[in-house]
């Protein structure tokens, strides 16, 4: 059920100062005559995809991966730039082309220390899931005040990225309810989205045209030498093995939830999305128009059952064929003027069970056992807490102390934080900007606002995580600055594109700066480079 906090809006007057200075006067994009000139740009999201699955699991793509990776621009060592990676700090840079630092997403969750409680991103504003909580526009944002008669589409199975991706002013903003058989969302900036769209949505989760089992396909060796079974899997009502199998809803009004970690809510975005290029018209006259896409079963599927299971690749290969009929679909209805970007929020860690049997150690962190121990670090000198406020991963926030005693409170607690044997570092966030010798304190860094993040930051060992309130222990975790989180792929492909393929280290904001370029947008100095 959605709810509501009132919190002052800081976006307005950073958004209308944001999009006075977007033109396309710096821009670098390449020349093109009107008759060539791409009609439908298209951003598309996969949610927990690795940099290094395309490569790994090439000889399964026969459809839209197999296109993409051969066709297109593909960079095969791209990364995110800042620390804290996961879905919405992502999903914020990829729509804007920026680190957290400037964008504000810094987490799903900011704590607020008045009211002394960690906000969802989603509650943010006056009404559910507004991007009231972002601080800069959006490529769709910086389209729209270039062209007011573009069009610009925002889609995903989860809240946070469509209302990401889709900033301010687009068109239509689109996700599935998990509570009721509907879609929610605005169209033009108004709650609600539009009839037609819903009335497919409802057909596709009637119960009569659910499916009711999930089955494997023939895999070929080695992935059907995979356990079906293995340690650390979640089982989230589809059970541990295939075939899997759907539980009825709990609610009846909405589709079962373990309906989203299956292939077919991928296929049902997919339908909602040529539905909406087709009836929105997307790239038939001569403004471009903005898709943005995110795909989340690779997530969903990855948390429970590991990155390297079975239901990993299944989905995989499921996804494969899903992009190829995008790719069809839109490159016919603009007669070839598409251009498209692919990459992703985040990658993922392995199954602590998974990372053992390499030899690595692995494990969850328990927040209790962070809290326990600041705490008695800091009673020596503050006397009787508690002195700890909150942990919202990867800060730390303290209770108030006066002013002359606060920094020797935080640097304390960081020191004692960092002491922990999984804890591979622990700094006072006022000393990142100041802290840029090596790479991950760059990282923190751009992960860190000003106002936003709390008094320490700290980061896990490598394959260590703080336990999940659901899956404790067991599932796979990202969120963390190791390279298994942060690479993602990069690729370029469509209307102008030249194959090729690069191990450059490139940035996804450098992905996003070569596809603004593309769109005509005003180069951003906080962002990116063009793609060498």
């Amino acid at each position: 059920m959605p709810r509501k906090i009132i919190q002052a809006k800081v976006f307005p007057l950073l958004a209308v100062l944001a999009l006075l200075c977007c033109t396309n006067k710096n821009s670098t994009k390449q020349n093109t005559t009107k008759q060539d000139a791409t009609k439908l740009f298209v951003m598309v999201v996969i949610d927990q995809l690795r940099g290094d699955e395309l490569e790994k699991h090439k000889n399964l793509w026969q459809h839209g991966f197999k296109r993409l990776i051969q066709e297109g621009q593909w960079y095969d060592n791209a990364m995110h730039g800042h620390a804290r990676t996961e879905t919405a700090a992502g999903h914020a840079t990829l729509a804007t082309g920026l680190h957290p630092k400037w964008h504000g997403i810094i987490n799903k969750r900011i704590f607020l220390p008045g009211p002394g409680k960690a906000v969802s991103i989603c509650d943010w504003g006056d009404t559910p899931c507004t991007p009231d909580a972002l601080l800069e526009p959006t490529l769709g944002d910086r389209l729209k005040a270039l062209h007011p008669e573009a069009k610009v589409i925002s889609l995903a199975q989860k809240d946070r990225s469509a209302m990401l991706m889709g900033g301010h002013h687009s068109d239509i903003v689109a996700w599935m309810s998990h509570d009721k058989p509907a879609l929610v969302g605005r169209t033009n900036g108004r709650p609600g989205v539009p009839a037609w769209l819903n009335k497919a949505y409802q057909e596709i989760v009637k119960p009569e045209n659910m499916p009711k089992v999930w089955p494997s396909s023939k895999l070929p060796e080695p992935y059907k030498s995979i356990p079906d079974i293995r340690e650390d899997e979640v089982d989230i009502g589809l059970g541990l093995t295939f075939p899997h199998k759907l539980p009825a809803s709990l609610i009846d009004e909405a589709p079962p939830w373990a309906w989203f970690y299956t292939p077919y809510a991928d296929e049902a975005l997919l339908e909602l999305g040529l539905l909406a290029a087709q009836k929105m018209e997307l790239g038939k006259d001569d403004i471009p128009d903005l898709m943005l896409i995110s795909f989340s079963v690779v997530d969903t599927v990855g948390h429970a059952f590991g990155p390297g299971s079975q239901e990993r690749i299944e989905t995989l290969i499921s996804l494969d064929k899903t992009l190829g009929t995008l790719l069809d679909a839109l490159d016919k209805q603009t007669n070839g003027k598409l251009m498209v970007a692919l990459s992703a929020d985040h990658g993922v860690a392995p199954l602590p069970a998974a990372a053992r049997e390499e030899g690595l150690k692995s494990g969850r962190i328990k927040a209790e056992e962070l809290i326990e121990r600041m705490d008695k670090a800091l009673e020596q000198n503050f006397g009787q807490g508690p002195h700890v406020q909150a942990i919202v991963d990867p800060y730390i926030f303290l209770k108030s102390k006066e002013p002359h005693q606060m920094a020797k409170a935080i640097n304390i607690a960081a020191q004692a934080l960092e002491a922990h044997p999984e804890i591979h570092r622990a700094t006072p966030t006022y000393r990142l900007e100041n802290m840029q010798e090596d790479e991950l304190s760059r990282l923190m860094l751009e992960n860190s606002h000003s106002v936003r993040s709390g008094h320490i930051m700290f980061v896990p060992e490598p394959y260590f995580s703080m336990s999940h309130r659901h899956r404790k222990s067991a599932g796979a975790n990202h969120g963390t600055p190791w390279p298994y989180d942060r690479h993602v792929p990069a690729i370029l492909w469509g209307n102008g594109i030249q194959a090729k393929r690069s191990n450059a280290p490139v940035l996804v904001i450098d992905l996003i700066r070569t596809f603004s370029d593309y769109l005509g947008l005003e180069v951003d100095k906080r962002g990116g480079q063009p793609l060498p």
